[in-house]
């Protein structure tokens, strides 16, 4: 049988500091805070088309209207 080789030595440090010089921590950063702007950006857009959506349905249908007119007859009743 042939004699085992030790596993290569790896030293941290040096390690380390060719992770941290080579940019790809930083990289990384970088590239998961894109990401999360793309995220924050699209979950905006989706909410703004919903609200717009449902505005454009209560305007379809009247309703923003009939409720304004019955607050102010609400309002003008309390104040006879």
């Amino acid at each position: 049988m042939p004699a085992r080789r030790a596993p290569p030595q790896v030293d941290g440090f040096e390690l380390k500091s060719a992770i941290r010089n080579s940019g790809a921590i930083a990289g990384m950063y970088q590239e998961s805070l894109t990401t999360f702007g793309y995220l924050v950006a699209a979950t905006l857009a989706f909410d703004l088309g919903v609200f717009a959506f449902k505005v454009r349905v209560r305007v379809r249908l009247g309703l923003g209207q009939t409720q304004h007119k019955e607050r102010t007859t609400v309002t003008q009743r309390g104040q006879e």
